[in-house]
């Protein structure tokens, strides 16, 4: 019993730790770099190293381009708007788009850490927004800046036209609209705190006025799709089914009485995949935990699932993280888990799907585990680890001898990753970044897979399945802004400084 609760602890502990929307079929565009200064990276999609950026390189979606201390890059799209990063930046491309039908534009990027100069070239319907942790600019032809510091606090400034500016309140439970308009300056934090609107300085318009000058005088290639290229695309956007904007603020919904998030990532073999997570209340004395994900083209055979759900001995606060802190401050004590994981929705036929649930009674640390209804037991000596987590490549494999209502069943199988959004295993090197960098990782471009393999077991009541979950730490740190929030109203600093050290010590 206790074997399988560790490996669905560390399950829980990550989901402790969106609403899908549909897409036009749209065609590929890329973001050429015109400008190369200093120190200038650039990552591509799915790959882990960073290479130094060289003038007309093309960038496209989830590329990712990062400036040094000497470093300052500019980039140009096919529509003639541009994009100059200033030293000591990370930006990501969300989306670079346009739609078969229409021939409207979507550039969508996502600022993780620096500062940004963008002069957009307007079009009718065409969408241009730069997102952070805090917040979402919506550019409506502009020329602007937006800045994004270690703690997510996000700063837009407008020097011509105007900025739509949205970000999530956590007391009101509601998205906020705010117009910034041209001279004005606008920010707000990661957990909805906002400043208020003021005037830009004479500083700030003649940084502008220095960086409009250089920017567009570099050369511009743009590279231009194959229809298999274009086609390869469509399919993608297809399984995708989503608006990575409206995912990143739906990801940041917070609620006092409930979190959820959700991310759309590919796993350990490359297989897209979208997660959902929640954490909530089913009664007044549990917490449950739910992870969702679904493999590849959706379907009701494709949904894996996974819920934990917490017993206390008392009732807790309806607010969540009230809640934590009663149970760290032993105010009420864990009294019984119940697991369930599934790789199919209820909905489906029991005979097309594989169902375990385990039960742990904390106070007598015992329980029991059934598969498909069928009492379900490890055979002492039989754990074998097959592959373990090491320094380069965080991923484990375990095979368990099992015994089905007393009869010997075969094998089974657990299997742990720790992986980006592009679905690359990462090692102890992925994570030597400094404490800003670091924490934007975490927050954006870590996740963690468990697969449990009953595919090998001999057994009448074995239906062939792997159920196979992606767990996100985007409800984690749902609660660690809130909990920062709450101890900033109390006059509490709390320094952030350290986490580098502490990171590199481990």
């Amino acid at each position: 019993m206790s074997k399988l609760m560790h490996r669905f602890a560390i399950g829980t502990i990550a989901m402790a730790v969106i609403l899908i929307a549909g897409l036009s079929f749209a065609a590929s565009r890329v973001a050429t770099i015109s400008l190369v200064r200093g120190n200038v990276e650039i990552q591509k999609a799915g790959e882990s190293v960073w290479k130094g950026a060289s003038v007309k390189a093309g960038l496209s979606i989830q590329d990712k381009v990062r400036t040094g201390n000497d470093g300052k890059c500019e980039l140009t799209l096919d529509d003639g708007s541009l994009i100059k990063l200033r030293e000591n930046t990370t930006m990501q491309i969300n989306d670079l788009s346009q739609d078969d039908s229409t021939k409207k534009k979507s550039s969508v990027f996502m600022l993780l850490l620096g500062k940004l100069f963008a002069k957009v070239t307007p079009q009718e319907g065409s969408k241009f927004e730069v997102a952070t942790p805090a917040a979402v600019a919506g550019v409506r032809g502009t020329e602007f800046a937006i800045t994004c510091k270690i703690d997510g606090f996000t700063d837009v400034l407008v020097f011509k036209g105007k900025i739509e500016f949205k970000n999530f309140k956590d007391e009101l439970g509601e998205m906020r609209s705010t117009m910034v308009v041209e001279g004005q300056a606008f920010g707000a934090g990661i957990s909805g705190e906002i400043g208020l609107p003021r005037d830009l300085t004479p500083q700030e318009q003649q940084e502008w006025k220095d960086a409009i000058q250089s920017m567009g005088k570099g050369p511009v290639k743009v590279i231009v799709l194959t229809p298999e290229e274009k086609a390869a695309f469509k399919k993608e956007v297809a399984e995708i089914k989503k608006d990575l904007e409206e995912n990143r603020i739906a990801g940041m919904n917070i609620k006092k009485s409930d979190f959820a998030a959700g991310r759309t990532v590919r796993d350990h073999a490359g297989v897209l995949s979208r997660t959902e997570q929640a954490v909530f209340r089913p009664t007044a004395d549990s917490i449950r935990i739910l992870n969702m994900t679904m493999k590849g083209t959706p379907s009701p055979e494709k949904l894996n699932y996974v819920q934990d759900t917490l017993k206390f001995s008392g009732a807790l606060s309806s607010d969540i993280l009230q809640a934590a802190k009663e149970i760290a401050s032993n105010q009420v004590s864990l009294v019984r888990t119940d697991l369930e994981a599934s790789n199919a929705a209820p909905s489906v036929d029991k005979t097309k799907r594989d169902i375990l649930r385990a039960d742990w009674l904390a106070g007598e640390k015992q329980g029991s585990i059934y598969y498909n209804d069928k009492l379900f037991e490890f055979q002492d000596g039989s754990e074998n680890e097959i592959t373990k987590f090491s320094d380069s490549s965080f991923t484990s494999k375990t095979e368990f001898g099992i015994d089905l209502d007393g009869v010997d069943a075969g094998k089974f199988y657990t299997s742990n990753w720790v992986l980006n959004n592009s679905g690359k295993v990462l090692g102890k090197a992925d994570f030597a970044a400094d404490p800003g960098q670091l924490l934007n990782m975490m927050r954006n471009d870590v996740t963690f897979e468990l697969q449990l393999d009953f595919s090998n077991l001999t057994t009448t009541h074995n239906n062939g399945g792997i159920i196979d979950v992606i767990l996100i730490p985007d409800v984690m740190f749902q609660m660690f802004d809130l909990a920062l929030k709450e101890a900033g109203n109390m006059g509490i600093n709390i320094d952030l400084s350290e986490m580098g050290n502490s990171s590199g010590n481990n």
